[in-house]
């Protein structure tokens, strides 16, 4: 019997803490300028597809990779290593459990007239790019993995990785230009303060 779950926003993701492999969320649907089938859980994909709608990107930006099982990451994982080696895929994929694309509140984006890449899509260097960038939180997304960053995060710069918090999680992350780990780390030590 799989675990479904519905969501508290912004749940967090990576190395430390893991999913279980039989997590799914409780209710995904098509995601928005996907081409095959990319799930997204519904309030991320609504609202993604508001914030394309509000740049003016239907055109230009496609969904190349949204909701993955644990075992669709673990394939992805293993053929990265095989592919591309372990210095490349420690950068850029997260170990099966430790990928918040399970979540299905995670989104890579690419641009409709570049080659996309299935780890690294091409979503930067455009004016669309800027627009995303510059309205996305305002519809409760961040970049999962800014530059100069990866030592928190554990994972390299991927500027066409972005999640889904909730806005007003995304407002506040983005006013102090914090990660999703550096969110958690403030309030965990807010939290202990009080007690």
């Amino acid at each position: 019997m799989r675990n479904k779950l519905t969501i508290d926003f912004p749940i967090l993701v990576n190395s430390e803490n893991q999913l279980q492999p039989d997590f799914i969320p409780a209710d995904l649907v098509q995601a928005p300028l996907s081409q095959g089938n990319k799930w997204m859980e519904t309030t991320a994909a609504a609202q993604l597809e508001k914030l394309i709608r509000f740049i003016g990107g239907e055109k230009d930006i496609i969904v190349t990779s949204a909701y993955r099982s644990f075992a669709e990451q673990e394939k992805l994982y293993n053929y990265s290593l095989r592919v591309r080696g372990k210095a490349y895929t420690e950068l850029y994929v997260a170990r099966p459990g430790c990928s918040e694309h399970q979540t299905g509140l995670a989104v890579d984006l690419g641009l409709s007239d570049s080659q996309n890449d299935e780890i690294c899509p091409t979503f930067n260097g455009k004016e669309i790019s800027t627009r995303f960038l510059e309205r996305m939180s305002e519809f409760g997304f961040i970049l999962r993995y800014p530059e100069g960053k990866s030592r928190i995060t554990g994972i390299a710069y991927e500027p066409w990785h972005f999640r889904y918090v909730g806005c007003s999680y995304s407002r506040f992350i983005a006013q102090h230009d914090w990660t999703l780990e550096e969110y958690y780390n403030f309030f965990k030590q807010w939290r202990e303060k009080d007690d």
